[in-house]
């Protein structure tokens, strides 16, 4: 339901010939089929980043962040998805240095590909954007913040972590303004 939304927020980018990489996780919605029919290319990894939790991981988990008189937050058996190792495998099939990592169910409100281009032509290796988490009902914005995780430079950047939104590696930061990107 949300692929076709930010596929149509990158037309002006794939029109260019921009290069789409879409992981797909073990979706069964035909969303990889969606990007594939965009010219995505498409890389079905299925449950590759998945793992099974086993007793020694379990009790160390639930040794440092359980809180008495609660009980365990994590068992054996229970699934872990890498997010960092499914987010570092998408970026090392980009076939440019300078990636944009929007997640499906976002979109561009404004993306001005020859302004961030400039960006990059000027050295900066990582762009901080506007971006909304959620709206109130009359669609204005209710969360509203400045990601780190949207644009970058492969080779600085390496995500870690079991949160799908953290990175690590020092790279030349700035700000970009919301008339040059701006993600909802």
């Amino acid at each position: 339901k949300t692929i076709p939304r930010l596929l149509r927020s990158l037309s002006d980018f794939l029109a260019r010939g921009g290069d789409f990489v879409y992981v797909d996780t073990g979706s069964v919605d035909n969303t990889a089929q969606i990007a594939r029919d965009a010219g995505c290319r498409v890389f079905e990894v299925g449950d590759r980043f998945r793992t099974v939790i086993d007793d020694e991981t379990a009790k160390a988990i639930n040794d440092k962040f359980v809180v008495q008189p609660d009980g365990p937050i994590i068992k054996e058996g229970d699934p872990f998805f890498s997010f960092q190792d499914a987010r570092n495998y998408a970026k090392d099939l980009a076939l440019n240095d300078f990636i944009c990592t929007p997640d499906c169910d976002e979109a561009w409100t404004t993306l001005d590909i020859d302004k961030i281009n400039g960006y990059i032509n000027s050295g900066w290796e990582k762009l901080f954007v506007s971006f909304v988490f959620s709206h109130f009902p009359d669609g204005s914005p209710s969360v509203k913040f400045l990601a780190d995780t949207r644009f970058y430079d492969r080779r600085k950047i390496t995500w870690k972590g079991i949160i799908h939104e953290t990175m690590q590696g020092e790279a030349k930061t700035t700000t970009i303004g919301e008339d040059v990107a701006y993600l909802e």
